[in-house]
């Protein structure tokens, strides 16, 4: 199988996450990247909170209730992309809420 995280990716990701923390009121994350069957990254970074210096860890637990619709939405993309149902460069201004 191919891997699919190249190790300048890898190289490159903290560098990423340290220009997130400091361009948006996030302070801490777990990223993690691979197939359903191996993980190729699973790296943890800054703290758990503005006024904690305790460190994320790869098992802390986030609260995602707002974030839940993004990421419903966005995993329902990737799935009818797969099924070439869309194209993630198609045009939605066409479409009408029902």
């Amino acid at each position: 199988m191919k891997q699919v995280i190249s190790n300048n990716s890898k190289r490159e990701i903290p560098e990423l996450m340290n220009i997130v923390f400091q361009k948006t009121p996030a302070v801490g994350a777990v990223v993690v990247g691979g197939t359903i069957d191996k993980t190729y990254f699973c790296e943890s970074f800054g703290v758990v909170h503005r006024s904690s210096l305790a460190p994320v860890t790869k098992d802390t637990f986030f609260d995602f209730q707002s974030i839940t619709k993004v990421m419903a939405t966005v995993s329902l993309l990737e799935v009818f992309q797969a099924l070439g149902k869309i194209s993630l460069q198609d045009l939605v201004h066409h479409l009408k809420a029902q």
